[in-house]
């Protein structure tokens, strides 16, 4: 017996041109809908981010400082272009970041939503001289405790003091011993201390070295923003 030919109503035929066009959107879909990690991915490849060498006549000519410098990632993961947008103050330092991050850092293909991207980056290089004091003591600085703009010049880091402590933990005297980099939060943590009556209590008392380290606010770096802190031997 022979079938007669299955005929489809309208909307049948309908449901079915939908049905074939579909899967053509699909991919694009599916690629939208298993993206992990939406908006901007930047990752350093770390076995790259090598050590900056410290010049040996920066030493020599006493030079520190903070170079910060915007790199500009292509989307291989090379750097292609750097730009100087902060100086240390000393061009040597300064070309001595460009010309070492252009060379030997590298970092993942960046992504955009997923896709293939180019990136920029903010990289600070402190240089700094000469080592810090040994100390047991030391407290963290309140956000409160920030000289104005501080925060929004993105300034943190150690501040080593040498301080007088009297039998009622009070600080009597002190003087900077090594510098976070900032002089305004080297001064700030002396003038907030010696404020502070029986900051100390408890602890021993007469000359004491003190570290004070100051944190910026969570949420305050720009994304990817990268800080890294040198230190050399002073040479003379």
């Amino acid at each position: 017996m022979r079938h007669a030919p299955k005929r489809f109503g309208l909307l049948q035929r309908l449901a079915l041109s939908v049905a074939l066009l579909f899967p053509m959107l699909l991919p694009a879909a599916a690629q939208d809908a298993s993206c992990m990690s939406p908006g901007r991915v930047v990752k350093p490849v770390l076995q790259t981010h090598t050590i900056i060498p410290y010049p040996t006549a920066s030493q020599w000519a006493e030079e520190q400082g903070f170079t910060i410098v915007a790199v500009d990632i292509a989307m291989d993961g090379m750097p292609v272009t750097i730009t100087v947008k902060q100086s240390s103050g000393a061009t040597r330092l300064d070309e001595a970041a460009v010309e070492y991050i252009k060379a030997h850092w590298q970092w993942e293909p960046p992504m955009q939503d997923c896709k293939p991207a180019t990136a920029q980056v903010l990289i600070r290089v402190g240089w700094a001289l000469g080592f810090p004091p040994r100390t047991k003591l030391g407290l963290t600085m309140p956000v409160s405790a920030y000289p104005p703009g501080a925060i929004q010049a993105f300034e943190s880091g150690d501040t080593y003091l040498t301080v007088t402590i009297d039998d009622a933990g009070s600080i009597t005297d002190g003087k900077i011993a090594y510098s976070s980099g900032f002089p305004d939060l080297d001064s700030k943590a002396l003038e907030v201390l010696k404020a502070s009556a029986g900051v100390m209590k408890g602890k021993a008392t007469g000359s004491q070295n003190l570290l004070v380290r100051w944190l910026l606010p969570p949420g305050t770096l720009p994304p990817d923003f990268e800080d890294l802190r040198l230190q050399a031997e002073r040479l003379r």
